[in-house]
């Protein structure tokens, strides 16, 4: 009986330091697992180039979660050849940027620069300055459209707010 004890007792030894081990193994792997997740979420959250139809246009430049975030160009496919080149986050306008659209100089269209300045969730907000097509006289007396400076100072929401002078 004694002898039958102790081999019960020798083989629950071994049973218990086998359960040790998988339960080491276990807690490596689930370590190891922890650390490839958390690579794969940073890997997920940096910025990589691509492009995206974005806002009714095509988009190029770093995109973080399928939107455009970091540096970039957004061209709108409407055939107007608008456009927006600048900064975004989280698939905003947001920063510094510059927004292009078309303008008749003359008897010409040409895309123009109307707006330069910041950007916040989306819409013009900060410091800006804006600029419109107006016609003028030249030295000969002819009437030609040039782009001008109409408005440069904050906005907010969008809108013109704040200190700023319109010409």
């Amino acid at each position: 009986m004694d002898e039958l004890r102790r081999a019960t007792d020798r083989e629950r030894q071994q049973y218990k330091m086998r359960i040790e081990e998988l339960t080491a193994q276990r807690d490596e792997w689930k370590q190891r697992c922890q650390q490839a997740e958390a690579k794969l979420k940073a890997f997920e959250q940096e910025p990589t180039l691509a492009s995206l139809h974005w806002e009714g246009g095509v988009y190029h430049g770093n995109v973080r979660n399928k939107m455009p975030h970091g540096e970039g160009i957004l061209r709108t496919l409407d055939g107007q050849n608008s456009f927006y080149e600048g900064q975004w986050a989280d698939g905003k306008r947001d920063g510094k940027g510059k927004q292009y659209a078309p303008c008749q100089l003359g008897k010409e269209t040409k895309i123009c620069l109307v707006y330069e300045g910041d950007w916040q969730d989306g819409q013009r907000h900060g410091k800006g300055t804006e600029y419109a097509p107006c016609q003028v006289y030249d030295q000969q007396g002819q009437l030609e459209t040039k782009m001008f400076l109409v408005y440069e100072g904050e906005w907010k929401d969008g809108k013109r707010e704040g200190q700023g002078k319109a010409y």
